[in-house]
């Protein structure tokens, strides 16, 4: 059986996966059979909280429609909308294979579908964040308008940074020589200045 709650709101349902949910609709869609492995230790408390989840394991989400649209893993990607954490009303609303998320606050990663390993505290944070990943946003509104990257990489691996090579050292600045006048010199006080002796003029003979 499904592992929801039905009303009154404050009933629990558990089951021996380690699936808890509180709220009507809250983990409604779950399948977890009999392989815990799958679709195990969820917790959901809130109206609709984590409804379609099938087969998404370790979620927790607390609040209206938090992780509402969380499907479960495929396929392709086992670890596919499992590990995620949403906390306020609308958190994480729209995720529906995105792992690894964690959003406090209302609204906060709202429209993240397969985006992974983001991180969203406050009201709308990373709000209109679709598929873009590890980001970190902290803050009424913070990164609200955040766009993918054209690169999405697999879920379990690290984006990598590109180093910038180290700056070149200029050549050191070319060095000019000027001449420089020697300045006239000045005798010493008290000395007279020397000055160069002409000759004396020769008389020349009288006739005889």
């Amino acid at each position: 059986m499904p592992a929801h709650a039905q009303q009154p709101t404050d009933n629990v349902t558990s089951d021996a996966c380690f699936n808890t949910a509180m709220g009507g609709g809250a983990l409604f869609s779950n399948e977890n059979g009999t392989d815990c492995a799958t679709s195990g230790s969820n917790t959901a408390s809130g109206y609709q909280a984590l409804y379609s989840n099938t087969t998404g394991e370790s979620n927790t989400a607390y609040g209206a429609n938090a992780l509402r649209s969380n499907t479960g893993a495929t396929m392709s990607s086992p670890a596919a909308g499992s590990f995620n954490t949403a906390v306020g009303g609308g958190a994480l609303q729209s995720n529906t294979t995105g792992a690894e998320n964690t959003a406090i606050g209302v609204d906060a990663l709202y429209l993240n579908t397969t985006g992974f390993g983001n991180t969203a505290a406050g009201f709308a944070a990373l709000n209109r964040n679709t598929t873009g990943t590890y980001n970190t946003a902290s803050g009424f509104d913070a990164l609200e308008q955040n766009r993918p990257a054209t690169t999405i990489l697999p879920p379990g691996t690290r984006p990598s940074m590109t180093i910038r090579p180290a700056a070149t050292t200029p050549p050191p600045a070319t060095q000019h020589c000027f001449s420089v006048r020697r300045p006239p010199t000045t005798p010493l006080p008290g000395t007279r200045r020397s000055f160069p002796t002409r000759p004396a003029a020769t008389t020349p003979p009288m006739e005889t």
